[in-house]
């Protein structure tokens, strides 16, 4: 491994000055919105021009007389109602971009660090990390459109037959290895709602277990490929870390921390029998009937093997410095899933329209062979019902097909595909688990702003319960009084062969259906979604958000470098690596890598920031030791995958899409529970990390 890269402005740092404190004050304020979100509502009057110049009703496309009764002030006090009022977020998506403003405007950065954070100093372009991440999100959440993973993960529950212990440890065995192929993220976005569905149709309450453990797996493993964390990439650039030197380094760290972390919460944390109880009866499910698209499994699964295996060849060779990053790999890879989704859908829908051509034939020549005077009787007026009679013929038999094949004919041809990810969502509304009591208003948000975000459809929240006094876990489950039928299987249910449906959600709605877009779509938009219902979904599904908000924290660091401040910390770091030595400088890094998760916005916040300093403290520290520097690399590697699950939901992408993805199906996490199941797994994790990684530099580097 060579000793890293130095930027052309480290160890050019100036003395702090006062546009050095309005630097880092901007710094602390913008991550305490990234933290703590604020919505600011604006006037009801932008969204109603709006919808009045973009959507038009007929009415008011035409001049009418105004009534003279009153009426029209009472007409507008009910659309003063009725209009949704639009809100100004502060969040990870806009508060840093409006920090990197405010810097310019007040003259405390030039242009010049713009560009810096943007291409990249000191051997990281941040371009090239965000395609990635961009890149491979879109190949992991178009396999996931496939149904493949939710087929994994019925075949894995289905072979654990009745034992709740047999079932847990066979699921954490499941979201490690699925977590060190795909990543956290697509892992969350798919297993989540999963896992909601079978703990909730299994009368696994409360889901406390499976759920915190699927967390912590998926972001746990994510330590081990340069691919599935964008912080990994952010240190493999920094230093100058080969992808198969660092997933080397990183391989026993997580490893031994996985196996640790399985008793930890298996015999520790969830150990009674109200987390994981004894004997359970899980849904009768196919598990064929979630894999909607096999050969698109099989191919997005290939080629996302393909690309993986071409970064670390390539990255072993040293091909991929320079302009010749790793998106000359990464993004013709996305860019062929892409061509391969919608060629998928013109197949498709070319299929579907053959389909219904042959049964308007069908029903044409039935028609004709009725009797004349039947075939001239109205629709409202067919003799005996025979109308009804011979649609209802059609009709059943389009539903015998539909049932026969399973779930991926529940849909037309297609927008089955690009559903996949939200079928099992549809299911679980009339069972959800909730937290209770809850005064969380999170969950409280528009259905199309949470679809936005995770994906996934609109769903209603039930109502919370009171809690319990007997000090058992907040997390509840519980069923909203109706005269639907029990979840539990019964034996009748032996004979289903696709996943069971409540009766009220046999189909599935239109907001999270792409082949059906919402009319607030412009024309060209709506002709798109209709087109390429998958590439739609997808683009829909990816953490778009996350791409201003990484560009503005490499702004906002090269902006600390500029005034001065990454000086200052890379000369403290230096004197507690004299003081400290490897051992303190990799218990230190691990400690402030999780710490920073939570304090710097999110782990990639973080990672930027802490593997500047360490940039800055090797170009002017002479003869830094190669144990003390790499110690303190993986330390934080270590630090940064595994800070995602620890004390705030903020602390990684992933933990705000399981928070979200959680709260669409009706479940509450709060913050105090969110620590609570959080802490004592953090803690472990990183002292078996850091020891190991202490150990390794001990081992391969003599100085």
């Amino acid at each position: 491994m060579s000793q890293g890269h130095a930027a052309s402005t480290i160890g050019q740092g100036r003395d702090i000055d006062a546009r050095s404190i309005v630097t880092l004050v901007v710094f602390l304020v913008v991550n305490a919105f990234v933290l703590f979100p604020l919505h600011i509502p604006l006037p009801l009057a932008l969204p109603r021009l709006y919808r009045r110049v973009f959507f038009p009703s007929p009415s008011t496309q035409k001049t009418q007389p105004q009534p003279s009764d009153g009426k029209a002030e009472r007409t507008e006090a009910v659309e003063g109602t009725t209009t949704p009022r639009w809100h100004l977020p502060i969040d990870l998506a806009t508060a840093p971009v409006i920090g990197v403003l405010l810097l310019l405007a007040s003259t405390c950065i030039p242009g010049s660090v713009v560009r810096d954070g943007i291409v990249g100093t000191g051997g990281v372009r941040p371009y090239d990390i965000m395609t990635l991440f961009i890149s491979f999100a879109y190949i992991s959440l178009s396999l996931d459109c496939t149904g493949l993973l939710r087929y994994l993960a019925f075949t894995v529950a289905s072979r654990s037959a009745a034992s709740g212990r047999l079932l847990y440890s066979t699921f954490f065995l499941f979201w490690v290895i699925a977590g060190l192929i795909v990543g956290n993220d697509p892992l969350i976005l798919s297993g989540t709602p999963f896992l909601v569905y079978f703990t909730s149709h299994a009368a696994i309450a409360p889901p406390t277990a499976f759920l915190f453990t699927q967390f912590q797996a998926a972001n746990l493993v994510s330590a081990l490929l340069v691919s599935s964390n964008p912080t990994n990439l952010v240190l493999t650039q920094a230093f100058g870390v080969s992808f198969l030197s660092y997933s080397a380094w990183l391989a026993v760290p997580t490893i031994a921390a996985a196996l640790v972390l399985y008793p930890t919460l298996r015999y520790f944390l969830f150990r009674g029998e109200v987390f994981i109880p004894k004997t359970l009866r899980p849904p009768k499910v196919d598990p064929r009937s979630a894999l909607v698209d096999p050969w698109g499994g099989v191919f997005g699964a290939s080629l996302f093997i393909i690309t993986i295996v071409m970064l670390v060849g390539l990255s072993a060779g040293g091909k991929l410095e320079g302009v010749e990053g790793v998106w000359t790999v990464t993004a013709p890879a996305a860019i062929v899933m892409v061509v391969r989704d919608g060629a998928h859908d013109l197949w498709a829908r070319k299929r579907e329209d053959r389909v219904r051509r042959e049964e308007e034939d069908r029903k044409r020549g039935v028609l004709m062979d009725r009797p004349e005077e039947t075939r001239k009787v109205g629709p409202a007026e067919a003799v005996d019902g025979e109308k009804g009679s011979v649609e209802d013929r059609y009709d059943g038999e389009k539903a015998d097909a539909r049932a026969s094949n399973g779930l991926a004919n529940q849909e037309g041809p297609s927008s089955r595909r690009a559903s996949a990810g939200d079928h099992d969502d549809n299911k679980d509304k009339d069972s959800d688990v909730v937290v209770a009591p809850t005064t969380d208003k999170s969950s409280e948000r528009p259905p199309h702003s949470r679809s936005a975000e995770n994906g996934q459809g609109a769903s209603t929240s039930p109502h919370a319960s009171p809690s319990p006094g007997d000090g058992t876990p907040t997390l509840l489950a519980s069923r909203a009084p109706s005269p639907k039928p029990s979840k539990s299987p019964s034996p009748s249910d032996a004979s289903l062969p696709t996943v069971p449906t409540p009766p009220n959600q046999s189909t599935p709605q239109p907001s999270s259906t792409p082949s059906t877009p919402p009319s607030g779509l412009f024309a060209p938009l709506r002709l798109i979604s209709r087109t390429f219902p998958t590439p739609s979904l997808v683009f829909t599904r990816l953490p778009l958000p996350l791409v201003p908000f990484a560009f503005s924290m490499f702004i906002l660091v090269e902006a600390l470098q500029y005034t001065g401040w990454i000086s200052v910390w890379a000369g403290w770091w230096a004197a507690w690596a004299r003081a400290g030595g490897v051992a303190g400088s990799v218990w230190l890094m691990g400690t402030i890598g999780v710490l920073g998760c939570n304090l710097f916005g999110t782990n990639i916040g973080a990672t930027v920031l802490l593997s500047r300093v360490l940039q800055e403290w090797q170009a002017t520290t002479p003869d830094v030791s190669s144990r003390t520097l790499y110690g303190a690399v993986f330390a934080l590697a270590v630090g940064s995958n595994f800070g995602a699950y620890s004390f705030v939901f903020p602390a990684s992408l992933a933990g705000l899409l399981w928070r979200d993805i959680l709260a669409q199906k009706g479940l509450h996490v709060s913050r105090r529970e969110f620590v609570r199941w959080n802490a004592v797994p953090v803690v472990v994790t990183m002292v078996v990390g850091c020891l190991v990684v202490a150990g390794e530099v001990c081992v391969m580097y003599k100085s």
